[in-house]
């Protein structure tokens, strides 16, 4: 849908639906494609040291145990329940075991419980929504917007997650 001051295609800000904002009258700082898929990569790498740095604190078998039991869970309760089956849910339980199979140096600290695999789960399925959106910059199937005039360079890795926002 095009502006109707300047003819330039909208882009749609906020929860679904969203609502339409010209990028050139001002209304959305769109950020330029190399600059956004190099913020992107910048949060994208953060995001996997700290996820890296999470996992190795639990025991490996324990926790691909406790991840495999998870995902059966999963699994079942779409048969139980009648539920929406989350093939992207489903399919990150499997990814995070064929990580965990391929990391090394566990320095277990932390005991694995139902709660903490939980916890790893979503923290990994946010890493996969992370990566999908790098993914989507990279195609340019969507867009980097500045939340507000923020300067990249001036910021940290961690301002960078909250300060821009993907979208298609």
């Amino acid at each position: 849908m095009p502006c109707n001051i300047c003819g330039t295609e909208l882009v749609f800000v906020g929860d679904w639906p969203g609502l339409p904002k010209c990028a050139k009258c001002g209304q959305v700082k769109l950020v330029s494609r190399p600059l956004a898929v190099e913020i992107s990569k910048k949060r994208l790498d953060h995001l996997d040291q700290l996820l890296q740095k999470y996992m190795r604190q639990f025991d490996k078998n324990q926790l691909i145990a406790h991840i495999i039991w998870q995902r059966e869970l999963f699994a079942r309760s779409f048969f139980f329940e009648y539920q929406l089956f989350e093939m992207s849910k489903f399919v990150s339980y499997s990814l995070l075991v064929r990580r965990l199979m391929a990391e090394k140096d566990f320095s277990p600290i932390l005991d694995v419980n139902e709660t903490t695999a939980k916890q790893l789960i979503d923290i990994f399925s946010t890493y996969l929504n992370h990566l999908t959106d790098h993914i989507y910059l990279e195609d340019g199937i969507s867009e980097l917007m500045a939340i507000e005039n923020s300067d990249p360079s001036a910021m940290s890795t961690e301002q960078m997650l909250s300060a821009f926002i993907v979208r298609v």
